[in-house]
């Protein structure tokens, strides 16, 4: 039996609108934010690597078959595709937020592994997590990030946020305020992803003792 994780993050960005991801780029923040940030009881969630798992094809096919699916007007189709990205085999119904806080309080009582991450839908990975770090910037137009703060946010989860080309004068203050009242905290400028390691490092410190828990691991 694998370990029950000590911190897991869900890692926030533009997908769909996103041309570093559907060009296939390498998201420099986030593999410095997993390379920075190892640690063997340290959890990950990742949506953009996960997608196969949830629709069975990578960001960029599926992002094409969305728009096959729209062109065409076969909703229901589209309807499931999403539902399976979100909640994967989890059938919501129509009362959402009980099922929310059931998996929140589930996740309050038994933890996590890093096999749970093959079971879950992005939703259960943002309810599950201690923090979620979100990427934000002026020009990319994104609504499933907002989705994910606005959730971490009623649920107390704290949201750290990054914008590396805005200020504390140029956010949104709806934006800020959900951020601020989550418990997190948002990070600005050039050095905003360095920033917002070490404010993870100092806050949470299990990376004070990493050589320690890769010996017993």
């Amino acid at each position: 039996m694998l370990p029950k994780l000590l911190l897991t993050t869900y890692l926030a960005g533009a997908i769909e609108n996103n041309p570093i991801v559907m060009d296939k780029q390498p998201e420099t923040w986030k593999d410095k934010f997993e390379r920075e940030l190892a640690h063997p009881l340290f959890g990950i969630y990742d949506p953009v690597k996960r997608e196969p798992q949830k629709t069975g094809q990578n960001c960029q096919k599926a992002n094409e078959h969305f728009k096959i699916l729209k062109t065409e007007g076969r909703m229901k189709e589209f309807d499931e595709e999403f539902r399976m990205i979100w909640w994967g085999q989890i059938n919501p119904g129509t009362d959402k937020l009980s099922i929310i806080q059931a998996i929140r309080n589930d996740f309050r009582l038994r933890g996590n592994t890093r096999a749970d991450f093959e079971e879950w839908a992005d939703y259960q990975a943002v309810i599950r997590s201690d923090f979620i770090c979100a990427y934000l910037t002026k020009d990319t137009k994104t609504v499933g990030t907002h989705k994910e703060i606005h959730t971490a946010y009623l649920l107390n989860i704290p949201v750290f946020l990054i914008m590396p080309d805005e200020n504390i004068i140029g956010i949104n203050s709806t934006l800020l305020n959900e951020v601020r009242d989550s418990g997190g905290k948002q990070f600005f400028g050039e050095t905003a992803i360095d920033d917002c390691i070490n404010y993870i490092k100092t806050t949470y410190k299990i990376w004070e003792n990493r050589e320690c828990y890769q010996q017993k691991n």
